[in-house]
């Protein structure tokens, strides 16, 4: 071949023929010299010594694409020689690009081009490009992002190729088969299937069209549909039976009820997955990958609905099936084990979890590649897994990993629901560890982005925003802990079920951000509700069922009742001194603050300096100041002023450590310490500390009881002063 700048090009494809009405021609030279062809790059037909056309041509250019895509040449030979890969050519199908590539390399190979490799790679010509410009326009349209031309393998492809394969067990069936009902049918049931396909092809086309037709305004009614309201509406067709083929209902349903999932429009999603599983169960075999499909959407749907023991079934049923076929489909195998893992986290078994994460990380390691977004991804649940099994130190490394492998592959779109899912649960490893104000930035771009990609009211969002009011309480922010806890559980009320985990969740919230914006009377009926559903979601003896009881005690003390608050509080400590072994110190903090409000100071101190000693549970230094400020209160009643003056002080100090300083135990701290200043003569310093009590509740909650006591406090110092 002669190039434009003149250069020649040798193009060693076998022997150079001269094409006669598209086919080469053998000439006397060839026929006496044999075959001359270099083997790696030889077409079937050419094996064969059949007559050759350009199809052979693009099977061999087919050969080079394919070691140039993935490194490696088609076939995996058993032994090393010229017969065992003409035997390869001719019999073997060759395995995908992206199976063979270096991992870095097979999620972008992954799809068109595997298809368009393989394509030209077909064993007989008529299935192949027609000619290099189709193969060269098939790649252009796959570098433009638009449809290939080249289609996956359909079932009736498989088929031919299992008859070639096994052509006399399949012949002598035939046999019998042609006695009975005679050729002709074999013809029709081919030219009937290839109608059937194009007919579903023609189907799937019409409903997408028409599905996108809907969301735009000027055909759809005027108004705008939001991605969440365009799957339902779709999900809603397919169950109106707007789509015939059944085999298409099957697969359309299944891959919006994932959408409806990852929406969290469960309802919907169920709605979605109960018409896959029932077309597949129909139309499939119990271990047909649709049936397991469906079955795993159906499980995924479970879990939202708090359907744990249904959740449990489905997934020992369908997880030894996908294990077994998990070389054909690694993915579907992975989600299975993630599952499982999410399972093991809603039910309190956190070592299990932790197990199930690692084994998905191997299995994406092996399948996958490590710099696979499938591999971030198990990355991303490890982490979590860390975070519920209380070692969130293990768990950070993973979670930066996940994040950053997510926002590099998917081009630094931060908008991406895996990236912004990452990030959600990269902010929560980070709060459970000291980085608190880092954990707020990557909590609050995660909900801004969520809002933009799924709609303000939706319940991923719902979610993301209960997800940050942990870690706005860590920050010192409790006011806006407590406006994201309700916007939060406005959201998720819709969908979750009363004695759902989420539902608790977003209640609990709420409870523990009126504490700490000091409204805890106000939590009283929310935290009662909480403590009553720990015990049936966690079990009588788990730490958040103590903490939960001990919380509402707290909460009853508040509001003024103090008998029912200390037998509240008596009983979750008898549970907890009936524990296999020490799990939380915090009930018994909370028996020393009610203690304090019922004016037994002595037996406050006492517990609460034990609550904080040896073998203290209490790790977070805003509780640990909270509580010292607490002791201080209780020293300062017993007029130890030198003692009080002390320990206030040292909290208050560790507050403005941590930025905590405009909290409501720092406001109580100012207050107390201006009244000692005052019994002390210290006039000024009481003024400073009073003034600056008054400045926090008046930005913070000017009608808090709190704000008139130390308004008050202050016109009486100031008044003396005045005498």
């Amino acid at each position: 071949m002669v190039a434009h700048a003149g250069d020649v090009r040798l193009l060693d494809f076998g022997i150079a023929k001269l094409l006669a009405e598209g086919q080469a021609q053998e000439t006397q030279l060839t026929e006496l010299g044999g075959r001359a062809l270099t083997v790696d790059y030889a077409s079937p037909e050419q094996i064969l010594g059949r007559p050759l056309a350009v199809t052979s041509d693009v099977y061999s250019l087919g050969v080079v694409l394919y070691e140039l895509s993935s490194g490696a040449r088609p076939y995996r030979l058993k032994r090393d020689s010229r017969g065992a890969l003409e035997d390869a050519i001719l019999d073997a199908d060759p395995r995908r690009p992206s199976e063979v590539a270096p991992a870095p390399d097979r999620r972008a190979l992954r799809g068109d081009l595997d298809t368009i490799v393989l394509k030209a790679l077909k064993k007989q010509p008529t299935d192949r490009y027609a000619t290099v410009n189709a193969l060269i326009e098939d790649l252009q349209r796959y570098q433009a992002g638009r449809p290939v031309a080249a289609q996956p393998d359909s079932a009736w492809y498989r088929t031919r190729k299992f008859v070639g394969r096994n052509a006399f067990a399949v012949a002598a069936a035939a046999l019998v088969v042609a006695s009975l009902i005679g050729g002709g049918l074999v013809a029709f049931l081919q030219a009937e299937r290839a109608r059937t396909e194009q007919r579903r092809a023609e189907a799937v086309k019409d409903f997408i069209v028409a599905m996108f037709e809907r969301a735009d305004p000027q055909m759809g009614g005027g108004q705008a549909l939001s991605a969440s309201q365009l799957v339902r509406q779709a999900s809603e067709q397919v169950m109106a039976g707007d789509l015939q083929d059944p085999y298409a209902r099957t697969e359309i349903a299944r891959v919006l009820g994932t959408t409806l999932v990852r929406l969290r429009d469960i309802e919907a999603a169920e709605r979605a997955a109960r018409v896959a599983l029932d077309e597949a169960r129909t139309h499939f075999a119990a271990d047909h990958i649709e049936v397991l499909r469906a079955r795993l959407l159906m499980a995924q749907v479970m879990r939202f609905r708090s359907d744990f023991s249904g959740m449990r079934a489905e997934l020992a049923a369908i997880r030894p099936l996908l294990e077994k076929a998990r070389d054909s489909y690694p993915l579907d195998y992975l989600g299975a084990q993630a599952a499982q893992t999410n399972l093991e986290i809603e039910e309190v078994r956190y070592a299990d979890a932790l197990a199930s994460a690692h084994a998905a990380v191997a299995i994406a390691e092996r399948h996958f590649g490590r710099d696979s977004v499938e591999y971030a991804g198990t990355l991303r649940a490890l982490s979590q897994a860390y975070v519920f099994a209380g070692e969130p130190d293990k768990g950070l490394e993973s979670a930066r990993q996940s994040f950053e492998r997510l926002l590099a592959a998917h081009e630094g779109n931060t908008r991406h629901p895996q990236v912004i899912e990452s990030r959600v649960i990269l902010a929560r490893v980070l709060g459970s560890s000291d980085a608190v104000q880092e954990a707020v930035v990557h909590s609050e771009a995660a909900i801004a982005d969520a809002v933009a990609v799924y709609g303000a009211d939706n319940t991923t969002v719902g979610y993301y925003t209960q997800q940050s009011v942990n870690h706005l309480l860590r920050a010192g922010r409790p006011r806006d802990a407590l406006a994201a806890a309700r916007r939060s559980f406005d959201i998720l009320k819709r969908d979750a079920p009363r004695d759902s985990m989420t539902y608790v969740a977003a209640q609990n919230a709420i409870g523990k951000s009126l504490v700490a914006v000091d409204r805890a009377g106000e939590a009283q009926p929310v935290l009662e509700f909480v403590a009553g559903a720990a015990g049936r979601l966690f079990g009588p003896q788990h730490r958040n069922t103590f903490e939960a009881r001990a919380l509402h005690a707290f909460a009853v003390a508040e509001g003024g009742d103090i008998a029912r608050a200390r037998n509240l509080i008596r009983a979750c400590l008898d549970a907890v001194g009936r524990a296999d072994k020490p799990i939380t110190t915090f009930p018994l903090a909370v028996h020393g603050q009610i203690e304090r409000r019922a004016g037994n100071e002595e037996q406050a101190i006492r517990l609460l300096e034990q609550s904080l000693g040896t073998g203290s549970t209490i790790r977070e230094e805003f509780q640990r100041a909270a509580l010292m400020i607490e002791v201080g209160l209780a020293r300062f009643a017993l007029k130890q002023l030198d003692e009080s003056r002390s320990i206030l002080e040292e909290g208050f100090g560790k507050l403005q450590a941590i930025e905590h300083g405009s909290t409501p135990p720092a406001a109580h701290a100012l207050l107390a310490l201006s009244r000692i200043d005052a019994v002390q003569g210290r006039r000024a310093a009481a003024l400073q500390y009073a003034s600056r009590a008054v400045q926090f509740w008046q930005a913070f909650d000017a009608t808090h009881a709190e704000a008139a006591r130390a308004t008050a406090w202050l016109h009486e110092i100031a008044g003396q002063g005045d005498k």
